[in-house]
């Protein structure tokens, strides 16, 4: 989850679970923010706005990052549920000086597109993003980025959504809940205003949680990234998909919630990753 949840939030998302039905309680795993902050011409950076349309109409506003010199790879990039893809373009703004070109996805409801975020739609607009992504280049590696939920909605749509498209050639996922329901269920229990109302949170579907889907994923190299201080998504939940994933590569940093990027090492460790064909063990710190 992003840092952007809030008291407030939580409060609103209890009391939702008591009156919804199970389908739109998902919608309360997100909160999207229509303004941008910032755009990547303050990184100094090229980009396009790229208009898509998912499979059912909803319009989908969103940037692309052209890689700076020769092309390395293709990165499809799921950010976390707060806010939209001003906020997060730090974490990706390093990469087309490596080499990577960046689409940075809003889902629907996020930044400037339509319509309101809810599982399972929200994987068509992965889905979308994935089709013109593959359509821009095939030349190059096709690699999967996912922090937070993006992180977790990015496991599961690779294992049980993307239907005929190519799979990833690699999968970078950092701070992902292994159970979404899990999660909301931690974030109450951490405010004391909703610790009795944890309850309802079993309501969430738990069809979409990596860990129960990542058993059909057949993209070949997955690493597993978290923050041994995170505070938003426990570093418990990297144990789960360990389990779930035992070919996973994992690295383990000492910073909180979705900050690896901000540390070079990181940074380093994750090309090495990218770069490397076959298994790339990662020591970490």
């Amino acid at each position: 989850m992003s840092r952007s949840s809030s008291g407030a939030a939580v409060l609103i998302f209890a009391f939702v679970l008591l009156t919804a039905g199970c389908e739109s309680l998902t919608g309360f795993l997100f909160y999207p923010q229509t303004q941008y902050l910032q755009t990547p011409q303050r990184y100094g950076l090229e980009w396009q706005d790229v208009e898509l349309v998912a499979k059912d109409g909803t319009r989908l506003r969103n940037w692309y990052l052209p890689a700076r010199g020769e092309q390395r790879g293709r990165i499809l990039f799921l950010h976390g549920n707060g806010e939209n893809i001003s906020t997060h373009l730090n974490a990706v703004a390093w990469l087309p000086d490596e080499g990577y070109a960046v689409f940075l996805l809003d889902y629907r409801g996020y930044g400037q597109s339509d319509g309101a975020p809810l599982l399972p739609s929200v994987f068509q607009d992965i889905q979308a993003a994935h089709h013109w992504l593959q359509q821009e280049s095939s030349a190059t590696p096709l690699i999967l980025l996912g922090q937070s939920i993006g992180g977790a909605l990015g496991l599961t749509y690779a294992a049980r959504w993307r239907g005929e498209l190519p799979q990833f050639d690699t999968i970078v996922i950092e701070s992902a809940p292994a159970s979404l329901p899990q999660v909301a269920r931690e974030a109450m229990a951490a405010n004391w205003l909703t610790w009795l109302l944890q309850a309802p949170t079993f309501l969430l579907p738990s069809a979409y949680d990596p860990e129960k889907t990542v058993g059909d994923l057949d993209s070949g190299r997955v690493l597993l990234m978290h923050g041994s201080k995170d505070r938003i998504v426990d570093v418990g939940h990297l144990q789960q998909l360990e389990q779930v994933l035992p070919n996973a590569e994992v690295y383990q940093y000492e910073e909180g919630h979705i900050r690896g990027f901000a540390d070079a090492d990181v940074r380093e460790a994750v090309l090495r990753f990218i770069q490397t064909k076959g298994p790339a063990p990662i020591a970490g710190p």
